[in-house]
């Protein structure tokens, strides 16, 4: 009988080794992912929130104690080259006591007294177009309201992009794991398919067969352990080989006795003396042969257990007898 490797099956534990690894992986990148993806928008946002008020205060002191016509000036030069080298971005927008417009980026703010010094994300007007920001409103000294913030769009965009990130990442973490399975798999067919194979030889006949140890790891330990069965088996089919040789030994020479006693019987002319000793003594060597196998039951029984503890007298003179008899 020769090994076959068996072809990969829905049940077999090499897919469901790859579902499991791939579910786990993809699993774990996923949370890993969204925690990652969560705390770094937190993080853009917070500092955002933070430029926005530190950057909107020092413009506030800035143009604090400065003419309508200082401060207009101050918010043109301020959106020519903008405080942190980004006009496209920033949000101005400065107003009068009167509400009346100074200088800025944005039209048609409608604010409320409940809106100063608060973080806001509301939609603007800017060139004609209508825009999310996310802005701080400041009072001024001179009654006059401070708008500054960035453009909420430009950082939402951000977002996108790394969630495409992260889920590329994720796609590469679950390729890799898919690929360590597979190796994984073949790495297991290899050692279980020399298992196999050893089983197939022993089974086609092959004692003498057995697993290369390699390494001390688990398959390693199996494969010890299975080359120790081997060698108990290949014992106890010695001794049932022995056991076998000498029972038939034990058999042939009682039945050629009786045989060659009714033959000289039988060859002598008749005589009814003769023949009723020759039964007799054929008779008792068939009793023999019959506690013989008596003898052999009782030993499979007791290494079964079931005749545990059970002991018979016998008469050794007999069987002394017995073996005199048996090589004269």
């Amino acid at each position: 009988m020769r090994f076959k490797p068996p072809a990969t099956q829905r049940g077999s534990i090499a897919i469901r080794l790859i579902v499991t690894c791939g579910a786990l992986s993809l699993a774990s990148m996923l949370a890993v992912s969204a925690v990652f993806y969560f705390g770094l928008v937190h993080m853009i946002d917070t500092n955002t929130d933070e430029k926005i008020h530190a950057q909107s205060r020092r413009m506030a002191e800035r143009i604090a104690s400065r003419s309508p016509q200082q401060i207009a000036d101050e918010i043109k030069d301020a959106l020519a080259h903008g405080i942190d080298g980004d006009t496209d971005g920033e949000i101005y927008l400065v107003l009068d006591h009167h509400g009346h417009f100074l200088g800025g980026n944005i039209a048609g703010w409608a604010g409320a007294a409940s809106d100063l010094d608060t973080l806001l994300t509301r939609p603007v007007l800017r060139r004609g177009e209508t825009i999310r920001a996310r802005v701080m409103v400041r009072a001024l000294p001179q009654r006059g309201t401070l708008v500054f913030g960035y453009e909420a769009d430009e950082r939402d965009s951000i977002r996108p992009l790394m969630l495409n990130a992260l889920m590329q990442g994720a796609v590469l973490a679950l390729a890799l794991a898919v690929a360590g399975a597979l190796l994984f798999r073949r790495l297991v067919e290899r050692r279980i398919g020399d298992v196999r194979r050893a089983a197939a030889d022993i089974a086609a006949g092959d004692l003498r067969r057995r697993i290369a140890v390699t390494g001390d790891d688990e398959f390693g330990l199996l494969n010890r352990d299975i080359n120790s069965m081997l060698d108990r088996i290949e014992q106890l089919m010695d001794g049932i080989r022995n056991v076998s040789n000498a029972l038939a030994h034990d058999l042939r020479t009682p039945l050629m006795r009786v045989r060659g006693r009714l033959d000289e019987a039988l060859r002598r002319p008749p005589d009814a003396g003769l023949l009723a000793d020759t039964a007799a003594i054929a008779i008792r060597d068939i009793d023999e042969l019959i506690r013989l196998f008596e003898r052999l039951l009782q030993i499979a029984q007791a290494e079964s257990g079931v005749r545990a503890g059970q002991r018979d007298d016998i008469d050794l003179q007999v069987i002394a007898a017995d073996m005199v008899d048996m090589y004269d």
